[in-house]
This record gives structure tokens, sequence and C-alpha cells, in this order.
């Protein structure tokens, strides 16, 4: 069995299309797939898609090019509700957080 440790079936681009894509993963033998969100919302909307299918697991957090945007005032509030969705039965790592030392040229944050 294969598992993809790392994937962004939240992400925009597969807004129209991540069930054909797991689809195919799952055909060519990819059996479990863990999205991993990079922020508050698409971290919601990791787990969200693991209640959609059995083949995917999801992974909670802000990626360091997200922390910056995160406000002191917000900051405790989205971290509650990162530890709420770290509870759900489907939630197996705590990630985007690490230390990430390549440089997005078309992100608005910079480091």
């Amino acid at each position: 069995m294969w598992v993809d440790c790392h994937t962004h079936l939240n992400f925009e681009g597969f807004a129209k299309d991540w069930r054909e894509v797991v689809d195919r993963a799952v055909a060519a033998g990819v059996e479990k797939m863990i999205v991993v969100g990079a922020d508050l919302e698409s971290s919601q909307r990791a787990v969200e898609m693991t209640e959609q299918s059995k083949h995917l697991w999801a992974s909670v957090g802000i990626h360091p090019h997200h922390a910056k945007a995160v406000t002191s005032n917000q900051l405790s509030v989205i971290s509650k509700q990162l530890k709420e969705l770290a509870t759900h039965k489907k939630v197996v790592a705590i990630g985007e957080i690490g230390l990430d030392y390549h440089v997005y040229k078309n992100s608005k944050y910079k480091i």
C-alpha cells in the first residue's frame, strides 16, 4: 500500500475535481492520503474532506508564511479552533508548522 503523506487537495486548484484525483490515486495504488492544512481555513477544509472519503486523513496547522497574517488578537481564537480540529478522529498530524526556508516570490508574506 502507498501513502501520500502531503497533499493539498484542499487548495483552490482542486476545488472541482478532488474526488476524481483521489479516485485516480487509489486506482494507482495510493490508498491513503494526508490533506495538509496551511492556515485555519484550509485546515478546516482538510478535516471536512476526510469525512467524505475513507482514503483521506488530515493535518492541521499554520504554515510559516501564513503565521504573519495572524494578529495577536486572533491568536487565542485560532489556537483554540486548531486544537479543536486536532481532536477530530481523522486528524493524524499537526502541520504545516515547521521551518520553511523556501521563499515564495509571489507571497504577500515576506520573511
